[in-house]
This record gives structure tokens, C-alpha cells and sequence, in this order.
């Protein structure tokens, strides 16, 4: 979610990209069951998007936090 936000690119690029990507390095490096773990990544809209909302709100909590412990 933090690459996919970090790029500004649809949250429809993990489906389509990422995780089949994903899939085929870790069947070609450690196997079919490997692989098949992958495929039980949740991947729907409001994950992707739900995550990145947490990313978005732990970023500006850390931005409050350093401004107020700040001398300035």
C-alpha cells in the first residue's frame, strides 16, 4: 500500500500487477504452495485504500509529534 501510494498509481495496480508479480517469484522460488499463500493477500479496494488512510494519519500523528517536541 505505501508503494502504490508512494507512486500515485490506482489502488487496481496490486491486482493486476503487484501481487501476480509476487505469485510468480515465489512459485519460481520456492514453489506452488508458496505461491498459493500469496493469492490469500486481501486485496479489494477498501484495503488498499483503508491502508493508505492509515499510512496518510500516522505520517501527519509523527509531523504533530516532532513540532511539538520541536525548540522552535
Amino acid at each position: 500500500s505505501h508503494r502504490i501510494a508512494q507512486c500515485k498509481k490506482t489502488h487496481t495496480i496490486a491486482e493486476t500487477l503487484v501481487l501476480p508479480a509476487a505469485i510468480d517469484m515465489a512459485k519460481t522460488m520456492f514453489g506452488q504452495s508458496d505461491a498459493n499463500q500469496l493469492r490469500q493477500i486481501p486485496l479489494a479496494d477498501n484495503t488498499i485504500g483503508r491502508r493508505i488512510d492509515d499510512i496518510s494519519e500516522d505520517l501527519c500523528d509523527q509531523l504533530v509529534s516532532r513540532m511539538r517536541t520541536s525548540k522552535f
